[in-house]
């Protein structure tokens, strides 16, 4: 047998032999990325406040010899380690060493959080792009919706604000339900899909900046109509002394899905100024 047909031979032999043990591995690796993933903000906001009933947690019980893993491990996993030139590590810490001594928690329903939802629009027969301000409203009832907070779109700025006068909602229960999160905002066409029910996506005439006013005035006037979200970001102020921005990073990384992408110190006026320039409040 010539040297090549028996290097062949032994090749193949070897590939059949460890194509299992690489399909375990691969498995085994995808399974770790899957966990680690964080897949929607409300699992952001769980593995934050240490909950057990998250993937994570299950996933390290049933294969790290049941040790559960620690909060802070948990935290330092939700910030973005792609670049580590971008964060100041001093700060971090600060922040995750605070956050343990005090015993700090998100809360879903606060109202001091919101997603920031980039949107294509049509107005007056051509394409723009809006910034959308987004926020939980808690109702008498203790139900609860998505509305609309805020509005930042440049385009705009041209039309003339008149009197905004909305009718009651032809039907009560239209809403962008509090769920809306979890499919990243698919069903944001929904706020003009039905003009009669508009007043239900916003907050209070009275609340509304500039552009949301004129925002809703032109989708009143079915001048303006949403096509869809392209991205999110979403943005907590209610922790004491701190702005958390967390984007979604898609990639085959333990590190990857709704991560801190920008953690920044601030007193009580610089989080008013943050609201009024980024959040439109």
């Amino acid at each position: 047998m010539s040297r090549k047909i028996l290097f062949g031979f032994l090749f193949i032999c070897f590939s059949m032999s460890s194509t299992p043990l690489f399909a375990q591995n691969y498995e085994k690796e995808f399974e770790s990325v899957f966990a680690w993933e964080v897949k929607q903000i409300d699992e952001f906001i769980e593995r934050f406040n240490n909950k057990d009933e998250t993937l994570i947690k299950q996933y390290e019980l049933k294969n790290n010899d049941k040790k559960t893993i620690t909060r802070e491990k948990l935290i330092k996993s939700l910030f973005d380690m792609s670049s580590t030139e971008s964060w100041n590590f001093g700060d971090l810490n600060s922040f995750i060493k605070t956050v343990m001594e005090k015993n700090i928690y998100l809360n879903f329903y606060n109202k001091d959080w919101y997603a920031k939802v980039d949107c294509s629009i049509q107005w007056n027969g051509k394409p723009a792009r809006a910034a959308l301000i987004l926020k939980l409203m808690v109702l008498p009832d203790s139900s609860s919706k998505w509305v609309i907070a805020g509005v930042s779109s440049p385009v705009l700025r041209s039309a003339t604000l008149g009197s905004i006068s909305l009718p009651a909602a032809a039907d009560k229960k239209a809403s962008l339900n509090p769920v809306s999160h979890a499919t990243d905002f698919m069903n944001i066409s929904a706020v003009t899909d039905n003009i009669a029910n508009l007043k239900n996506y916003f907050v209070p005439v009275n609340e509304l900046n500039e552009e949301g006013k004129l925002f809703l005035q032109e989708c009143a006037d079915k001048r303006l109509t949403i096509k869809g979200a392209n991205s999110i970001s979403y943005h907590f102020l209610q922790l004491d002394n701190w702005i958390v921005e967390v984007r979604q990073f898609n990639r085959q990384t333990k590190n990857s899905g709704w991560l801190i992408s920008k953690l920044t110190k601030a007193t009580d006026s610089e989080k008013n100024a943050y609201r009024t320039k980024q959040l439109m409040q």
